[in-house]
């Protein structure tokens, strides 16, 4: 996999599988108070962050890429500030 690789606190957020990257994810958001929220197909992300990890397929093998949003005074959560092609399943 290539690609540029993202990292936020010691997470990698890029080219992991999407249980393992929801699973440190939740536990890092609940240890330091965030919110932990989930899109429709079951991907965890912080909206107070401004990410949002996506599962995309790579082969035979579904791997996690990144969506980054920040709501603001038109955008009121990540849905509303992401385009809607990017919410639809890869």
């Amino acid at each position: 996999m290539s690609g540029p690789q993202v990292s936020f606190d010691g997470i990698r957020l890029v080219g992991r599988p999407p249980s393992e990257l929801s699973a440190e994810l939740s536990a890092y958001l609940e240890k330091t108070g965030r919110e932990v929220r989930f899109t429709p197909e079951g991907d965890v992300g912080s909206e107070e962050l401004g990410i949002y990890p996506r599962a995309q397929r790579a082969g035979d093998v579904l791997l996690t890429r990144l969506v980054f949003g920040r709501p603001n005074d038109w955008a009121n959560t990540m849905f509303d500030c992401i385009p809607a092609d990017e919410w639809r399943i890869h």
